[in-house]
């Protein structure tokens, strides 16, 4: 044992990449005890795995004090367990706008992340409250369950589509579809928007335990019109000629209504009172058996067209609004016909006669 320093470190040097782990531990000792520094140096680097510096965390949550033995269970309780794979990292995850790289147990069950969904203004006259949207599967299963993410301020805020096509603030386990549920192909309408105002969309999927994906990638934006509702008279004076007991005189207009009112239009018709003389001197009475025939006394309208609601038979006008026209949704260039009828008898008397008609338009949203 009585060797000099320098020729014990060239022993060591010589023997050290073939015999290190065939030493005694008497030996290991006894050099332990001269060259403590460069053992301790070699074994720190040989014991200590690299995968373990990294932090097992994410935005909103972290294990800490992490440990792995042999023969331990599955890390869980009652309502949760963690899945995780030893010797894989990911310290910054690789990701595009599009895709992500990801590593672990849990990462590999999940299901595919869905492609960006369509969200489109196609109603015609356009929607003012509502959106059709149609979600990619993403060659999911199709018993994969989707959500449905909306906003109207990119992102700042954030809404659901719920289950019934209607807005939610929060997100329940009905709200999660299967692709057939949220109209396959066909898609959905996305009710209860505000008029005037630009919306996107994102989907995430799952289907069973820990298979959850993040939300895919946005739609286009599609935006809301405003309430809509235009009318027009063909025209604003009718001329019946001269009247003679022997025919039923006619004139007629159309009106022409368009609107995106939820529950559509009514038009109605209302008179300053009977067709009269100028002079106020005498007056021809409304028809009151349904036709206005030659040579009787009487006047009246009819309508014709698929939302004319005076379409069987001849109408006394009233001074009492009465309905001429109606649709029960939005709907473009409603078109109803308006006919004015009269007749006279031989001692009706001759003159000018008149009266005004007032005809008004309304939508409900």
């Amino acid at each position: 044992m009585d060797r000099n320093k320098d020729q014990v470190l060239e022993d060591f040097k010589n023997t050290f990449p073939r015999n290190l782990f065939k030493f005694s531990i008497t030996k290991i000792s006894y050099q332990a005890k001269k060259f403590s520094p460069i053992l301790i140096l070699i074994f720190g680097l040989i014991l200590i795995p690299l995968n373990l510096l990294a932090m097992m965390q994410s935005e909103n949550y972290k294990i800490k004090y992490e440990s792995v033995g042999a023969s331990h269970g599955p890390e869980q309780s009652t309502n949760y367990q963690l899945l995780e794979t030893m010797g894989e990292f990911g310290a910054s995850q690789q990701q595009s706008v599009n895709y992500i790289i990801g590593g672990g147990e849990s990462y590999g069950i999940m299901s595919n992340l869905p492609p960006a969904p369509t969200l489109v203004n196609d109603g015609s006259p356009s929607y003012y409250n509502k959106l059709h949207f149609t979600i990619n599967p993403g060659n999911n299963p199709s018993d994969t369950l989707f959500a449905i993410a909306i906003t109207k301020d990119n992102w700042a805020t954030t809404q659901y589509i719920q289950n019934d096509n209607s807005l939610g603030d929060t997100l329940g386990s009905e709200d999660w579809q299967v692709y057939t549920d949220w109209g396959g192909v066909a898609g959905e309408l996305v009710t209860g928007l505000e008029p005037e105002t630009t919306y996107k969309i994102k989907v995430r999927a799952k289907q069973g335990y820990f298979t959850m994906t993040g939300w895919g990638p946005e739609s286009v934006e599609a935006s809301t019109s405003s309430l809509q509702l235009s009318f027009s008279i063909s025209t604003n004076a009718l001329d019946f000629q001269t009247l003679s007991p022997a025919v039923v005189s006619t004139v007629n207009y159309n009106v022409i209504t368009s609107t995106n009112g939820e529950w559509g239009y009514v038009t109605t018709i209302v008179e300053d009172g009977n067709f009269r003389k100028i002079d106020e001197s005498y007056e021809i009475s409304d028809v009151t058996d349904g036709e206005v025939s030659a040579g009787y006394e009487e006047y009246g309208v009819r309508t014709s067209g698929t939302e004319g609601q005076m379409n069987n038979q001849d109408y006394g006008v009233t001074s009492v609004p009465q309905n001429i026209a109606s649709y029960s949704g939005p709907i473009l260039n409603s078109q109803t016909t308006v006919n004015h009828k009269v007749s006279i008898d031989p001692a009706t008397p001759s003159g000018e006669y008149y009266h005004i008609i007032t005809l008004i338009c309304t939508s409900t949203f």
